[in-house]
């Protein structure tokens, strides 16, 4: 079984390019910093794919709206006193992929750490200033592949939404008045 993390609409736009040749079937996907709307979406997103999901977020509310999703596997970041270990006993051995929304450069250092070898790490994410700075005889000798992704073609976007629409996704928003 594998396992992979995810984050929204950009995962919905890059899932695609992953799937077929980095994530064997029913493999798992994670998404560090994927707490909000990008990121029940990109749940799921995978989950209507097949995919294993671990949520690494924080909080009982976040726990909470992630089982109503149907996440497989939950992570406290905050509380965990080993995060590679808790997320490697998960999902046995690491995600197959691990997409890094989140604005803060910590998720990415993290990810490197718990990713399966073979695995694939892709940026979402745009912390300002930040640079990637990795143990690479780590990354080679483990053959993890790191990529970067903004957007996706105006074909992909239409296909991503009708896949939301066919497997009748749920966003929550809030409408407020704009006095």
């Amino acid at each position: 079984m594998q396992f992979v993390g995810i984050p929204v609409l950009f995962f919905a736009l890059e899932l695609p390019f992953i799937v077929p040749s980095k994530i064997p079937e029913l493999g798992q996907v994670i998404s560090p910093g994927a707490g909000g709307g990008l990121g029940t979406l990109a749940y799921q997103y995978a989950k209507a794919l097949g995919f294993r999901v671990l949520a690494l977020l924080s909080g009982k509310e976040k726990r909470r709206h992630c089982e109503k999703l149907g996440v497989d596997f939950f992570v406290d970041y905050k509380t965990s006193k080993d995060l590679a270990g808790d997320i490697n006993r998960l999902t046995d051995g690491g995600p197959h992929a691990v997409v890094v929304v989140s604005s803060a450069e910590r998720p990415i250092y993290q990810a490197l750490e718990y990713v399966r070898a073979r695995g694939t790490i892709v940026l979402v994410g745009l912390p300002p200033g930040a640079r990637i700075q990795a143990d690479l005889f780590s990354v080679i000798f483990r053959m993890i592949t790191i990529k970067g992704s903004y957007v996706g073609t105006k074909e992909d976007t239409e296909n991503a939404l009708e896949f939301f629409l066919r497997n009748k996704m749920v966003m929550q928003c809030q409408i407020m008045d704009l006095e």
